[in-house]
């Protein structure tokens, strides 16, 4: 993370660096409009679209596995495991749905929240901005290993071992069982390229 200059006053863009490139993690860039590069714009585009789609997919294997599972007792249990899940699903469509709505006024919002930013050093001082970017900072710090940390554990870790015993040690299957409760109309652990497309989804 870049330290705060106190002799150089703090544009509102070197503010919003983090949270700008956390959003471009999953393609949506939100200063799109500003863009000078149109293939850059297309290929962050593609990529959105590309993972909403993919993840859609994933939502309605999700559902099916959920109607499967509640009509025998058996497996109710795995029916109540998989609607947590199918919950959070649909709440992030309908936020990626807002956010498309609601684009112009998301810029029009962010175009205020910018013209609101004191732009000289002395009114950054006033405004205390310095330890306001510090503390945000270290909240930013904590999230991002936070979330680092669920994705190594949660992924990384698991499949690699799953991949290793796979390639290197004789097993005939993967016996890492998927993070989500999904229905495939196929064998998702018949060979590494299958599981590995499928696991990243």
């Amino acid at each position: 993370m870049e330290t705060v200059k106190d002799n150089t006053a703090r544009t509102f863009m070197e503010l919003m660096r983090v949270p700008v490139q956390f959003y471009r993690t999953i393609g949506e860039d939100i200063y799109a409009h500003r863009s000078t590069n149109p293939l850059k714009s297309l290929l962050f585009k593609i990529y959105l679209y590309a993972g909403f789609i993919n993840f859609n997919l994933l939502v309605i294997g999700e559902l099916v596995f959920f109607y499967n599972s509640i009509q025998d007792f058996e497996t109710i249990r795995l029916a109540i495991a998989v609607a947590p899940c199918i919950g959070f699903s649909l709440v992030a469509d309908f936020k990626q749905a807002a956010m498309i709505r609601g684009k112009k006024t998301l810029i029009m919002l962010l175009d205020d929240l910018e013209d609101m930013h004191p732009k000289t050093l002395a009114r950054q001082k006033e405004y205390k901005l310095a330890n306001f970017e510090k503390t945000m900072k270290r909240v930013i710090n904590i999230f991002t290993f936070l979330c680092l940390a669920y994705t190594t554990t949660f992924s990384f870790y698991p499949a690699i071992k799953a991949s290793v015993k796979f390639n290197f040690l004789g097993y005939d299957t993967f016996d890492r069982n998927f993070g989500f409760l999904i229905w495939f109309p196929f064998n998702a652990t018949k060979n590494n390229l299958i599981y590995w497309i499928v696991y990243w989804d």
